[in-house]
């Protein structure tokens, strides 16, 4: 019975610091009005400092329910922090969606550039010019790549059929070997 006491005491005088140490800290944060606080924030900030007060404050008077042998899960203090709890839910995906990648659609930008240059009748017949002579370098590039294409595969068959040769001859050469021995 001494031990069960001791540890009730124990517990209480833990609740007790603990409960010390929140008050000093909410203390820090309520000595001057919530609107200088709130004026040095971001409106994510802002909303994330609330939601964690209010769920600070209903978290207290939860513990406090609970040390008054009252069942708070039956208590509008439990459906508090239930919505605490689905609003710094909500802030966090905010917050995640802050830092996504922003990324740029190519085509999208490159269509909106080129109807915007094409208004323009001056830009229009330059842009028309430099299109036909990228068309005219673009397949005489695809002509030279064809003709490369072609000479390496050329290359590779006289490789290919040199190489047959000599394993030809080094067999012929290993069977004669064999008849010389015997």
């Amino acid at each position: 019975m001494e031990d069960l006491e001791k540890k009730m005491q124990n517990d209480c005088d833990k609740l007790e610091m603990d409960t010390i140490k929140v008050m000093e800290l909410l203390s820090k944060l309520f000595d001057s009005p919530i609107e200088t606080h709130l004026t040095k924030l971001t409106q994510l900030g802002k909303s994330n400092l609330l939601v964690t007060l209010a769920f600070a404050i209903n978290t207290l008077s939860f513990v406090l329910l609970k040390i008054n042998a009252v069942n708070p899960k039956n208590h509008p203090v439990k459906q508090e922090l239930d919505r605490c709890k689905e609003y710094y839910e909500k802030i966090s995906k905010m917050s995640n969606n802050d830092k996504r990648k922003l990324t740029v659609d190519q085509g999208a930008a490159k269509r909106f550039i080129s109807h915007a240059l094409l208004a323009n009748p001056e830009m229009k017949e330059h842009i028309q010019t430099e299109r036909a002579n990228h068309q005219y370098l673009d397949e005489r590039a695809n002509d030279i790549d064809v003709q490369a294409t072609e000479k390496e595969e050329g290359n590779d068959s006289k490789k290919s059929k040199a190489l047959k040769g000599q394993t030809q001859s080094n067999q012929v050469s290993k069977k004669k070997k064999k008849i010389t021995k015997k």
